[in-house]
């Protein structure tokens, strides 16, 4: 609200309605929250295993998927309903304790590595015959219509009465009325609208100590690229999980080296 108080002060001579875009917008995918892995085969990001009509929930809320024991087949579920759920690990882990999706992820971030991650028909077989049977769980399959542009979270919110009324379909973004009700409506992402850019400036009293670590990777599929952005963003999540689970509780940040030639990775003089 403060952030919407700062621009209806740009405006505090003209007092005419504004409506400006803002950097949220609906994308409508499902996504995983343990991030993809390098060695995933094809097929595997996009396997689904959805019940017949599902998913079928549409709206503004966040949306999350829910195994169904009896059938191993999926359906969507308010991430706010309580379950019990399957983390990932080294193998599935069945947690017998009921949470809403977002403290299930927490709490198998803590101590295991995610939320399960189905990437075929074989991994849901694993998951339907440990379960108890008539169990519904979480796994770690979400959908959050609304993000923000610059890829930040955040948990406010500024609808009108009666909005969105779009349903949170692809290619709706949000424009926020400065001025007379500092509220947002959702409008497709084709209008011609006023807008704010914005910059973040850093200021921080606090020394910030720096580390390099060598890493030394072996590549099983000698078709992934390491240079890929993707590939090279994949590793630095999963060592940041990894680093979570021996105890490293301080914020920090991981970023790759590049070194004279622009590259990160390089092969080691005995590998063909």
């Amino acid at each position: 609200m403060e952030d919407l108080e700062n621009l209806v002060n740009l405006f505090a001579s003209n007092q005419m309605l504004i409506r400006v875009w803002t950097g949220l917008y609906s994308t409508g995918t499902w996504s995983w929250s343990l991030v993809d892995s390098p060695d995933d085969r094809e097929g595997q990001k996009e396997f689904r295993n959805w019940k017949d009509g599902k998913p079928s929930m549409t709206g503004e809320p966040p949306l999350c998927a829910s195994f169904d024991s009896l059938t191993g087949s999926w359906e969507d579920q308010l991430c706010n309903t309580t379950l019990k759920f399957v983390c990932q690990g080294d193998t599935f882990v069945y947690v017998n304790e009921a949470m809403t999706w977002t403290r299930a992820k927490s709490y198998c971030r803590q101590q295991r590595t995610d939320l399960a991650r189905v990437r075929s028909q074989t991994e849901n077989q694993q998951i339907q015959e440990m379960l108890p049977g008539n169990t519904n769980v979480w796994i770690g399959l979400f959908k959050d219509p609304w993000k923000w542009s610059d890829g930040s979270k955040s948990s406010f919110t500024c609808w009108s009465d009666n909005q969105p009324d779009e349903n949170g379909l692809i290619g709706e973004c949000v424009a926020s009325v400065i001025y007379t009700n500092m509220q947002c409506n959702d409008w497709t992402c084709d209008h011609t609208l006023p807008f704010f850019c914005y910059s973040v400036v850093c200021v921080s009293q606090v020394p910030v100590q720096q580390q390099v670590v060598r890493m030394s990777l072996t590549r099983e599929n000698s078709g992934v690229d390491l240079e890929d952005p993707a590939v090279k963003e994949a590793i630095l999540q999963q060592v940041q999980v990894k680093l979570r689970e021996k105890g490293l509780t301080e914020d920090f940040q991981l970023r790759w080296r590049k070194q004279t030639d622009g590259k990160v990775f390089h092969k080691d003089e005995d590998e063909e």
